[in-house]
């Protein structure tokens, strides 16, 4: 019940900022990690085009608005890192890249759930700031970005892909 407010919470969010005069966002998955020194976000986010400073003010605005990146104590580290990428913009991982994916991860299977967008963004920003910690300033990388295949959940990968480590 939790997870599905959660997701129309999230489709919510992308659908008020897709209706913007600006880039579209559209949240496909994501995943938490939550330990006692900090809560992840993980996002991976489709848009129709890769620029920085709109994907900074949407973040922004993501952080400031969803109830994912809240936790019960403010002195709790948040992390955002989102995957932003173009659909229909990827391919299939080339060989070379995928040989390596293989042998890290001791799963053949794991290439066959990976598509690489080569037009990518990798945000990495912080929420709920304790006053006086220093920390970066939110950032925003172009690079390609792996991400998984229609039909298969991130979070899924990473459970088989940490199974078999």
């Amino acid at each position: 019940m939790k997870q599905t407010f959660f997701l129309l919470f999230l489709m919510s969010i992308a659908f008020l900022t897709s209706c913007s005069k600006h880039s579209e966002y559209k949240i496909v998955d994501y995943f938490t990690d939550s330990t006692d020194r900090g809560k992840f976000v993980f996002l991976f986010v489709e848009t129709d085009t890769i620029i920085q400073s709109e994907i900074l003010d949407w973040t922004k605005e993501f952080k400031s608005n969803d109830t994912i990146m809240r936790v019960a104590h403010d002195s709790i580290l948040h992390v955002l890192i989102s995957y932003f990428y173009i659909p229909k913009e990827y391919d299939e991982i080339p060989e070379e890249q995928a040989v390596i994916l293989r042998e890290k991860y001791k799963n053949p299977e794991i290439t066959n759930k990976l598509l690489l967008a080569k037009k990518g963004a990798v945000y990495t920003g912080f929420s709920k700031i304790t006053e006086g910690m220093p920390f970066p300033k939110d950032t925003v990388i172009l690079t390609s970005v792996f991400v998984p295949k229609k039909g298969y959940k991130a979070i899924d990968i990473l459970k088989q892909r940490d199974d078999n480590d």
